[in-house]
């Protein structure tokens, strides 16, 4: 007004709230972008989460470019009320562009995400086995950090280093160790069988497995292959551990369960 100029028409976005409507504040929330991408938030991610806090595309789509949201954007559209900040709908913004990653930038940062994890808890780093984990990678994070968190709850270390079974584990629940020793046998012959190449594809296991399985139980068999693998209750199937880990590694770890179980019921 004092230079004579045009006096500007200025607008509001919405306040961006707590899941509890209370206002986000620096003192009370993480309000840092450096924080969000230590976290491992994709930038496009964040840009894209922040563009829909309060303001609705005419087009209803929720994965925008900036040339999408300079397209549609217009202040007619900003909502009047505040904007919930759901940490929850930023990690599904984020893996949705981690699913979209060129297959290259998404290998150069996970593997340094899982190596840097690994070697925190002492575990020797092999990258032949870490190119192998990147789809299963790809299909159970969100963010980087979920690497982190997922390396400390000892999610990857049985594809680095042999597991440290309890031989009672290794049959399924209520079942026979004497049994579990047969079914186990069975499986190292057919292993021993297949070549590198056939052991290096999960689905060429599961046909080489698959039928005796099915003539045994599913359960009876594919527990303890499972556990002797990796030595955890939960884990990947066993076709995929045994392909990541390599023939001579699988059979190795086979035996092993199979030398326990015999010394708990000599």
């Amino acid at each position: 007004r004092a230079l004579g100029f045009e006096i500007p028409a200025y607008a509001h976005l919405p306040l961006i709230l707590m899941p509890d409507k209370s206002k986000m504040s620096k003192r009370k929330h993480e309000t840092s972008v450096k924080r969000y991408r230590e976290m491992g938030i994709l930038p496009q991610a964040i840009l894209n989460y922040l563009a829909l806090l309060g303001w609705t595309p005419p087009s209803g789509k929720e994965m925008l470019s900036v040339a999408d949201m300079i397209a549609e954007f217009d202040l007619a559209d900003l909502h009047k009320s505040g904007a919930v900040f759901d940490i929850e709908k930023l990690r599904w913004f984020n893996r949705e562009y981690l699913l979209k990653m060129r297959d290259d930038d998404f290998a150069a940062m996970a593997l340094e995400r899982l190596r840097t994890a690994l070697e925190k808890h002492s575990i020797v780093w092999d990258e032949s086995i870490g190119l192998k984990l990147l789809p299963l990678l790809r299909e159970r994070i969100s963010l980087w950090d979920d690497i982190d968190a997922q390396v400390g709850e000892g999610e990857y270390d049985y594809f680095f280093v042999d597991p440290q079974s309890e031989p009672a584990s290794i049959p399924q629940k209520n079942g026979d160790p004497v049994k579990a020793i047969e079914y186990l046998t069975a499986i190292l012959e057919i292993l021993q069988a297949r070549s590198d190449t056939e052991c290096s594809d999960p689905e060429k296991i599961k046909a080489a497995i698959w039928p005796y399985a099915e003539a045994e139980g599913r359960g009876n068999v594919l527990w303890p292959l499972r556990y002797s693998l990796s030595g955890r209750a939960k884990s990947p199937d066993p076709f995929l551990i045994a392909s990541i880990v390599g023939k001579e590694s699988a059979i190795r770890r086979v035996s092993n369960a199979i030398g326990l179980l015999k010394r708990t019921t000599q």
